[in-house]
């Protein structure tokens, strides 16, 4: 076995980076570290048992740019893997953003693809380069450990593995690439870096390397240290929320820290909610002056792509596009005894046996129950008082933010008559003492 792929091999054994059988989407571009990338993975692959699928983005900056999709799509075919092809529309932009797109692509296919992991050729040579460069950018310690072996489904496998190690492998097996033309263009920063710092610099100080990489490693190590103290704080405010995704905590508990482990904090949660999420400190400033003030009921859009509400002593983080893809659907469906219903983090079935539950017992005759969500003018008669209540102002009693009374799900008759809303109110009616004869609705939380 080529030294390179023996080390690979044997770092994947120790770490599980990617565990046996997993579906992998392997991003290349076609450039020596993706081919390497490819072939290493493709010769390990009948010991790890993977399934592995092609994904390239072709950014049209280039005017051969389709040489290069052309030229992946033909190496995926050569190992016999599903290749992905996605194209931008050759706007020029910033390196930042551009790879923000470089990761939405990959995160779209993986999703259709059902992939559990991300797989990228960022080596050695890119972790000292990215850390030096965020550096001169002025970042703290979160761009500092930027690169990671793993940052959720995204995998670098190759991260510990030298520039100069995957020429040696590509060259040994025989391997063609394409180089882009851009990488000697030093009009981009990092490449000034690459041609220049990377190359001269051990040239004066030979330990260059294995310093920096050692303290780098003191660094990451720290970093996590950091992260679980920022974690156990979270947990110490955390509540309970029905938002899938959504991190709700306390606003008293928040607003009692620091200043400089609100920023921690913020960050670290948003990292959660999307990880490698580029944040700036105009972004991070303006959402924590919100926070301070901002008034229950409010919401506020500050960080592209985050959403961020006040209830009473509650934040609710999420990410915007989670929260737009709940609300857009919440058709009603219909719960028959023969079949059960999911709603978000419930599930629903109608029993004819009662059953214990810890919630109150719901009972309707045999007939059709219909789970929908909140519809203005919707009423119950709550059990232990008289007349009926508007639904909006039990959510209200409840302290049950905006966005949560969007998604609660309401259980109705076919005469569109509130008979349940799980966890807040059942109408007297529907809590009979005597079951016989009847369904027990049983609300599950997953």
């Amino acid at each position: 076995m080529v030294l390179m792929l023996q080390i690979l091999n044997d770092h994947l054994v120790k770490t599980d980076l990617l565990p046996r059988n997993a579906k992998l989407v392997l991003a290349v571009s076609g450039g020596i570290d993706s081919v390497v990338l490819l072939d290493a993975l493709s010769k390990l692959q009948p010991d790890w048992g993977w399934q592995i699928g092609v994904a390239h983005l072709d950014h049209n900056v280039r005017d051969d740019s389709a040489d290069d999709a052309q030229f992946v799509s033909g190496l995926a075919d050569s190992y016999g893997y599903k290749f992905f092809l996605g194209q931008l529309d050759g706007t020029s932009q910033d390196e930042g953003s551009m790879r923000q797109l470089r990761y939405d692509f990959l995160d779209e296919i993986a999703d259709g693809f059902g992939a559990d992991y991300v797989v990228t050729a960022h080596h050695q040579d890119d972790l000292i380069e990215t850390t030096i460069f965020n550096t001169i950018r002025g970042s703290d310690r979160r761009g500092l450990n930027a690169l990671r072996q793993k940052r959720g489904r995204l995998v670098r496998p190759l991260l510990g593995i030298e520039k100069g190690r995957i020429v040696a492998y590509a060259h040994s097996r025989g391997l063609d690439w394409r180089d882009d033309p851009t990488n000697q263009d030093a009009s981009y920063s990092r490449n000034v870096l690459r041609q220049h710092v990377l190359t001269d610099v051990p040239l004066s100080a030979p330990h260059f390397r294995n310093d920096y990489l050692a303290s780098l490693g003191r660094l990451q190590a720290a970093d996590d240290r950091i992260n679980s103290a920022l974690s156990q704080t979270f947990e110490l405010m955390r509540q309970p929320t029905n938002l899938p995704g959504a991190l709700a905590f306390s606003r008293s508990g928040f607003l009692k820290l620091s200043l400089d482990v609100q920023k921690a904090l913020l960050v670290w949660m948003i990292e959660q909610l999307r990880p490698g999420f580029e944040l700036s400190q105009a972004n991070l400033k303006a959402t924590l002056r919100y926070m301070i003030s901002a008034p229950t009921g409010s919401v506020a859009n500050l960080i592209s792509g985050l959403h961020v509400e006040r209830s009473y002593d509650t934040f609710v983080l999420a990410l915007q596009d989670s929260i737009a893809q709940l609300t857009t659907t919440p058709a009603t469906q219909i719960l028959r005894p023969d079949n059960t219903l999911t709603h978000l983090n419930r599930r629903f079935r109608l029993s004819a046996q009662p059953q214990a539950t810890d919630h109150i017992a719901v009972f309707v005759e045999p007939q059709e129950v219909y789970i929908r969500t909140f519809q203005a003018g919707d009423r119950l008669r709550p059990v232990g008082m008289q007349g009926s209540k508007k639904l909006s102002d039990i959510f209200t009693d409840q302290k049950i933010s905006r966005i949560e009374r969007k998604l609660w799900p309401v259980i109705v008759n076919r005469a569109n008559k509130v008979i349940w809303v799980p966890g807040l109110a059942a109408d007297r009616e529907m809590t009979k003492d005597t079951p016989q004869g009847n369904y027990q609705l049983i609300c599950e939380v997953l």
